[in-house]
Formats: structure tokens, C-alpha cells, sequence
């Protein structure tokens, strides 16, 4: 890539950053029932070993009317001792996912078509999506999927290079499987693809 490009790269990295990470806290208002369960789990976690009815290290983690599976939880309990618990700190692995996302898709696109300026305007036009900032801005375990899916692809097609990528794509299959329910329909339809 040339400087121009990756110049390119950073901007629109940046200005994706910024749309996920600025007021995390404060935009969108409120704080959802799916969010404050998720840390409320993550909490008692923390503290307890826990989740919020007295479940051991539980494989499903029950919510007001569904069980979650348990990977967004269990990540966002070293966040929380980390960064203290907060909606913000809630909702910072969902924005760090969508910036995930928005990296793996250039690189993706990239490799895919080999056109660099494509692969550019793609990733700003995922950047400036509204869909993906709302999903990047709220604790939706969805988005985590989403990001371990891209990653599956990515390390999919680099291990038409080396086999030893496929350990990182059954890696990455595994966690998206443990992180939302329809992962594990749609993570063996897209490796079938």
C-alpha cells in the first residue's frame, strides 16, 4: 500500500473511533435492560463468582425472557476491573468490536478484490453506517459475534496461504458460537460458502 493509502486507512479509522467512543457514556440515552443485564452479570461476576441469580460460572446466562451465551459477560468482567464499572465501560467492548469489524472488512475487501480505493470507500461507507454505530455504541453481544465472524473469514482466506490460519478460524468459530445463538447457523453456513 502506498503512504497516500494508509493515510487513507487512518482517517477513516479515526473518524470511526471517534463515532464509537465519543459520549459512550451519555449517547445513546439510557441504559437498556440487555445492557444492564449483561453487567449487572458481569458485576456479580466480579465479585461473587456469580451471576445475578446464583449461578456458579454459568454456560447461559439467564436474562429477563432469554439465557445469553456467556462470552460478552465473562470479557466484560476484566474491563470492569480494569475501567471501573460504568454504562461507558459497558459499552466499550461493543465499541472496540465495531472497530474490529471495521478492520477486518478493509482487509477483507482487500484481499478479496485487490482494489485498494474500493476497499477504502467500502470501509467508510461501514464507518459512517448507521446500523454499525448504534450496534457499536450499546452492549449487544451480536456485535462481538459479528467481530469474531470477520476474523473467522479473514484467517479463512489466509489460510489458502498457510494452514496453520485455520486454527485461528476454528478459534474464532468457537467464540462466536459461545458469544450469540445464531453464530452457530450462520458461522457453518458461511465456511460451507
Amino acid at each position: 500500500m502506498k503512504k497516500l493509502e494508509w493515510l487513507g486507512l487512518f482517517l477513516i479509522l479515526s473518524l470511526g473511533f471517534f463515532l464509537r467512543v465519543w459520549q459512550l457514556g451519555e449517547t445513546p440515552k439510557g441504559f437498556f435492560c440487555d445492557e444492564a443485564s449483561l453487567g449487572y452479570d458481569a458485576y456479580s461476576l466480579m465479585l461473587t463468582g456469580k451471576d445475578q441469580f446464583g449461578k456458579t460460572l454459568p454456560i447461559l446466562f439467564r436474562s429477563f425472557v432469554d439465557f445469553k451465551p456467556p462470552f460478552y459477560t465473562f470479557l466484560l468482567v476484566p474491563i470492569y476491573k480494569i475501567l471501573g464499572m460504568s454504562v461507558w465501560s459497558t459499552r466499550f467492548l461493543s465499541a472496540i468490536a465495531g472497530m474490529t469489524v471495521i478492520w477486518f472488512s478493509f482487509w477483507i475487501i482487500k484481499n478479496l478484490s485487490k482494489n485498494i480505493r474500493l476497499s477504502l470507500i467500502i470501509t467508510l461507507l461501514l464507518v459512517i453506517s448507521p446500523w454499525q454505530i448504534m450496534v457499536s455504541r450499546t452492549s449487544y453481544e451480536t456485535n462481538l459475534a459479528l467481530a469474531f465472524l470477520m476474523i473467522m473469514i479473514w484467517s479463512f482466506y489466509k489460510s489458502r496461504e498457510n494452514k496453520k490460519w485455520l486454527i485461528i478460524t476454528a478459534l474464532m468459530a468457537g467464540l462466536s458460537f459461545l458469544t450469540y445463538h445464531s453464530e452457530r447457523v450462520i458461522t457453518p453456513l458461511i465456511l460451507l460458502c
